[in-house]
């Protein structure tokens, strides 16, 4: 209580906080799902970085931890949200890793794309790799294939997967 010249006392406002908005948030095309990711811009050694799988209630489905899967160094790689699979069954996530200074940023899309599946749960790699192994990705616009370059390869090779069959073809970037 304050009290003033009047017999009134007046009380002081109990600061209240405004809930942390996630770094990323993205809806499922059906509208079931909803994906967050938090302290995307934070080193994983010292905040976690979760991306949470929630239904359109609210409640919690899945989470990914980031799983260390690459060595920690600064600047430290990162995971992000890449993007839902049209029917709304997987969510597909990858680690970046940015460098002060350098083109990995701008030529390369990530590493290690994954994709969760929502039902189950079950996490499995699309693209395996590591800091060391960028690679530029893109999707064909029914999503049965998944074209890909990784930069270590010299000379230059795309690779086309069919993500139904899970058939492969590559050819030399000339």
């Amino acid at each position: 209580f304050i009290l003033t010249g009047t017999s009134t006392p007046e009380i002081d406002p109990i600061p209240t906080s405004t809930p942390k908005i996630p770094d990323q948030i993205l809806n499922s095309p059906n509208g079931e799902f909803i994906a967050k990711f938090d302290n995307a811009y934070s080193h994983p050694a010292f905040e976690p970085q979760i991306i949470e799988i929630l239904n359109n209630n609210g409640s919690l489905l899945w989470d990914i931890p980031y799983q260390h899967e690459t060595e920690m160094v600064d600047p430290h790689p990162s995971m992000s949200i890449y993007k839902w699979s049209k029917d709304s069954t997987y969510l597909y996530f990858y680690y970046y890793f940015s460098p002060d200074g350098g083109d990995r940023a701008f030529w390369w899309d990530g590493f290690d794309l994954q994709r969760i599946n929502v039902q189950d749960g079950k996490i499995e790699q699309v693209i395996p790799g590591d800091k060391e192994s960028f690679v530029a990705f893109a999707f064909s616009h029914d999503e049965t294939q998944f074209a890909y370059t990784r930069a270590q390869d010299n000379p230059s090779i795309i690779f086309i997967r069919n993500l139904i069959t899970g058939a492969e073809k590559t050819a030399n970037v000339i």
